[in-house]
């Protein structure tokens, strides 16, 4: 068999999950009762009868769901994107494909059943160790450091015997050809598919030097897969965005739980450069390296924050269509609080609507002082090392951006954009007391005729609450915008019925000319629309940086519905752009009133992050933080406890072997 990229059949698996906590009920002690009969019903474990059982199992961190031979594959190639999403379009075209172009390759994958969808997941199994430390902000063994990650193909088929025998062959041919990263594989026959344990490595440089074949096999025959627990009645969670995942056509979806994602943030940390240096500097440099890679692992779990959750997880899914249509649709269930959010956030507004030609449109409406009042700050946002932090500007001080850019990990940034938005959104909205935030607005973008000062114009509404001085300082940003764009720039202050403030701009044009006739429209959602056709001869000075040359009209739209939120962005898709809807079937998970694991990790996170000096006061705070919360937090009888306990013990070790001065460790690469 001949594979030339050295990680393919890993890559084929993983760069989908890239592409981006179960909960119980008491049991109630009477029996004799209808309602305690009900409940131990729901605590049974469900019955296992298609593949979609499996994939809200407690270990379960990320699920990908493929339909293949839809028409995806070509927009991905038509995007001339990179390497990696040309594996994606490969496997979504056929899986047999990705071995085919190969000159020596037989490979037979007949008994799959290419007709149904074919789930991926992701899954902290053989880690859960070194997961569940790192997620404290506690010391992890060295020995636990992840090496492989398991992920579980749920492959339909109606011979699972059969898919088994293709599916060993297939592995066996590509552990022959590319032994330095092999695949070690466990099946187990279902009811009409076939579910394969895979051991795949990710940390080459923590793998110790020997047979890795062996290593893999023995990591993965030692996690107890044959009794894999199926989550009970009670735990499985038919939220919207779970609905969405597993109903839609979608030629590619992506589920995962947030609270799920912190132990993939913590992965992604653990395959860093950062995380992954040589510490050549004796002993000192050694505890130096440990101290700060707790700080390092930490990160995932200081920006998930289970009481400023505003969403409690999420599907991602793509689409296209045979005329060259792209669909990006997301789809969220709201926490209780994100639903109080979500309520304050509601506002249908009055605006002009502004009519003729244009290449840009955008409408919105949100009322954001409602929301401001409604919100949970995250945690990360209260602290500092010095000073409390209380809005967006506060953070590059306290270097948490920076932080963030250094880590090159993603997940946990894109957890809190998606877990707790408005709050981020909020905050950056009135960190800056300057500039007033609409509540509604309306803008349209439009190309000037040739020989003109300007080459587009503009046209737009936005609405104030009328508070007192509200009319003043619009006023006098006004004046000093027309300042700076002297040619043009016309606007208009109104007085409105609605206790509003409405501010009227026109470039290129007058406020007379742009809102004449105008009538109203009811905006109450968010929607936008670049057609870059309307540009007309001006398109073609877009450079080819800009990313627009594979599109000529890009929409966007959003959706409140019941207990969720959705959003979709359309590219080249005719008419209106709607967004996609769901079935929410789970009540609103309510938001916790502590954040144990978030407030631990955040010792880690703060007081060890560069320990090249005072290293032994940072530690000093790091362990008296630690021990301060966990008292408050962790239960003598915790089953974590005692574990906690000794860990704390080995990060008092190390902090006894550092220098307050110490030079910076090595990168290995």
């Amino acid at each position: 068999m001949r594979i030339s990229t050295s990680h393919r059949t890993t890559r084929q698996l993983g760069t989908a999950l890239v592409i981006s906590a179960a909960l119980s009920l008491g049991l109630s002690a009477c029996k004799s009762s209808p309602e305690a009969q009900d409940e131990a019903a729901q605590n049974q474990p469900i019955t296992l009868s298609d593949p979609e059982d499996l994939l809200q199992t407690d270990d379960t961190m990320l699920a990908v769901r493929v339909n293949f031979g839809g028409d995806l594959p070509g927009a991905i190639r038509e995007m001339g994107a990179d390497e990696n999403w040309q594996l994606i379009a490969n496997l979504l075209e056929d899986p047999v494909t990705l071995f085919k172009s190969e000159p020596d390759v037989q490979v037979d994958l007949s008994a799959l059943d290419t007709e149904r969808p074919l789930y991926v997941t992701l899954s902290r199994m053989g880690n859960e160790d070194f997961l569940d430390a790192a997620g404290l902000g506690l010391p992890t063994r060295d020995e636990e450091w992840p090496t492989f990650a398991l992920y579980r193909a749920l492959l339909p088929t109606d011979d699972p015997a059969l898919m088994a025998t293709q599916f060993d062959q297939l592995v066996a041919d590509f552990n022959a050809d590319k032994p330095r990263s092999p695949l070690a594989t466990r099946s187990f026959e279902g009811p009409g598919f076939l579910r394969v344990e895979i051991a795949a490595m990710m940390n080459s440089t923590r793998l110790p030097p020997g047979e890795r074949m062996e290593q893999a096999q023995s990591w993965l025959n030692a996690l107890d897969l044959e009794n894999l627990a199926l989550p009970t009645a009670a735990a499985f969670r038919p939220t919207a965005a779970y609905n969405a995942f597993v109903e839609a056509d979608s030629e590619l979806a992506v589920w995962t739980r947030f609270d799920a994602l912190t132990h993939l943030g913590i992965l992604e940390a653990s395959m860093s450069r950062a995380t992954n240096s040589r510490h050549t500097s004796g002993e000192p440099g050694l505890a130096r390296f440990r101290m700060e890679n707790l700080s390092r692992l930490a990160t995932a779990s200081v920006l998930n924050d289970p009481v400023a959750a505003e969403n409690e997880d999420i599907s991602i899914h793509l689409d296209a269509t045979a005329e060259g249509a792209f669909f990006l649709d997301t789809v969220l269930t709201r926490t209780s609080q994100g639903a109080r959010v979500g309520e304050a956030a509601r506002s249908t507004v009055e605006l002009p609507q502004i009519g003729g030609s244009h290449f840009l449109a955008l409408d919105w409406s949100v009322d954001l002082a409602s929301v401001s009042e409604t919100i949970i700050a995250p945690f990360w946002e209260l602290q500092s090392k010095d000073t409390a932090v209380t809005s967006i500007n506060d953070l590059a001080a306290n270097d948490m951006l920076a932080r963030l850019g250094q880590t090159q990990t993603a997940v946990p940034m894109l957890t809190a954009l998606a877990q707790y938005p408005m709050a981020l959104i909020t905050t950056a909205a009135f960190s800056n007391t300057a500039v007033p935030m609409a509540r509604a607005g309306t803008l349209r973008a439009f190309a000037l005729p040739q020989g003109g000062q300007l080459p587009v114009g503009m046209a737009a509404a936005m609405v104030f609450d009328n508070t007192p001085g509200m009319r003043e300082q619009l006023q006098q940003l006004l004046t000093m915008g027309q300042m700076a764009l002297p040619i043009g720039l016309d606007a208009a202050l109104i007085e409105r019925d609605d206790d509003a403030i409405e501010l009227r701009l026109a470039l290129g044009t007058t406020v007379s000319e742009a809102f004449e006739g105008t009538e109203m429209q009811s905006v109450s959602e968010a929607t936008f629309e670049l057609d870059l056709n309307k540009l007309g001869q001006l398109r073609a000075l877009i450079p080819a940086q800009a990313g627009l040359n594979s599109f000529d009209r890009i929409t966007f739209a959003s959706h409140d519905g019941e207990g969720y939120h959705s959003y979709r962005i359309a590219m080249d898709a005719p008419g209106e752009t709607v967004a996609r809807t769901a079935d929410n079937d789970a009540t609103l998970l309510t938001a916790p009133t502590f954040r144990c694991r978030t407030e631990l990790a955040a010792a880690a996170f703060y007081n060890l992050e560069n320990l090249g000096s005072d290293a032994h006061a940072k530690a000093d705070a790091y362990l008296g933080t630690f021990s301060e919360r966990a008292d408050r937090c962790i239960e003598p009888t915790h089953p974590y406890a005692a574990q906690a306990k000794a860990r704390l013990e080995m990060a008092r070790e190390w902090a006894s072997q550092l220098e307050d001065s110490s030079q910076p460790v090595e990168s290995v690469y």
